[in-house]
């Protein structure tokens, strides 16, 4: 289950715009602080900021219409069946 929602989690990242799938590397896989980020993309720190809200907010969307597209049919199916 872990690598099922593992895997979920990275697909969904590889839909985000190469750059914002830098940031978030950068964030959360390699633990780099927004200044060290901005300083390896030579981007400014605002610009950093705004990438990961960008991305997580399009993760998070992405991920509850996924979410409500698996669990949909079982909760079709519970109500069909009482």
């Amino acid at each position: 289950m872990l690598q099922e929602n593992e895997q979920t989690i990275r697909d969904a990242i590889s839909q985000l715009p190469k750059r914002q799938q830098e940031v978030i590397f950068l964030k959360y896989y390699k633990g780099l602080s927004n200044e060290e980020i901005a300083s390896i993309m030579n981007i400014e720190k605002q610009t950093v900021a705004n990438f990961l809200h960008r991305s997580l907010t399009s993760l998070k969307r992405n991920l509850v219409m996924l979410a409500e597209f698996l669990i949909l049919p079982f909760i079709n199916l519970l109500f069909l069946k009482i």
